[in-house]
């Protein structure tokens, strides 16, 4: 049930049921299976493979970030991850889609393709700063975000921080940060104003993306892990356009230039 005085008065709403359920069970056990099938590919987790075998998504990833150096092979994994088919079409699945109608999205397109957020533990630097998604889109007044974690969620893993009804303040004037989160507010908003979004096992946020929010500190031991499907209006837009492009990964460029006739 889409309750759009809520999202009109906060700037976002909590979904729950088993449509989410079935979307987060698709995506988790398709990315579990590209998991085990990189890791046949890299020697040092050989001998554990047998028994992650039987692991859920969440501890294979575990298993991988307590046990590699400098993000190495969850570096690598996340990049086949956000390849993965089944992940790429979360951004078409029926039941996201009709949820960002009912809010008003007469005819929704994808604002980024799905985003997978790592946020491994202690890890400050890819801490994401206060922000709006709308800084990455520029083209819909009426876009929105579909948030949900895969995997545990708990306080001490870092929740998604919002303030609520700061989407009716339009366009926050934003400036550089740094060159992993790029953009931060010029305005500094007081802690008190976030509210951290307790969402449960079959329940994802839908938000505005004029709505102010960021990313919680991963205190535990354990990795968070969230996706993110982005949406503009192609009935809104004032004009016809994309907010990203598909390119050729570093790897096909560096190849491209190593393989190029001398």
């Amino acid at each position: 049930m889409i309750d759009l005085k809520a999202f009109e008065r906060d700037g976002f709403i909590i979904v729950r049921g088993p449509e989410v359920s079935r979307l987060k069970a698709g995506i988790t056990s398709a990315l579990a299976k590209r998991a085990l099938a990189a890791l046949e590919k890299e020697d040092s987790f050989q001998s554990s493979l047998p028994e992650l075998r039987s692991r859920s998504f969440s501890e294979i990833v575990d298993h991988v970030v307590a046990r590699e150096t400098k993000n190495s092979v969850s570096g690598r994994l996340y990049r086949i991850f956000t390849a993965t088919p089944e992940f790429i079409a979360a951004i078409a699945d029926p039941a996201a889609l009709a949820w960002v109608t009912a809010l008003g999205l007469k005819s929704p397109v994808a604002g980024t393709m799905p985003i997978l957020r790592i946020d491994r533990p202690r890890d400050e630097w890819h801490r994401t700063p206060a922000h709006q998604d709308w800084w990455f889109s520029l083209l819909s007044p009426n876009c929105v975000t579909v948030w949900f974690a895969i995997g545990p969620l708990t306080a001490d893993m870092g929740l998604l921080e919002v303030v609520p009804g700061s989407h009716r303040a339009g366009l926050i004037q934003f400036q550089r940060h740094n060159n992993n989160n790029p953009f931060r507010p010029v305005k500094d908003w007081p802690d008190e104003d976030f509210r951290p979004v307790e969402l449960a096992d079959d329940g994802v946020i839908i938000f505005s993306q004029f709505l102010l929010h960021r990313s919680g500190f991963n205190q535990s031991n354990n990795t968070r892990m969230s996706v993110q499907l982005r949406y503009n209006d192609l009935a809104t837009m004032q004009v016809v356009e994309s907010s990203f492009t598909v390119k050729h990964s570093e790897h096909v460029l560096n190849e491209q230039t190593r393989l190029l006739a001398k």
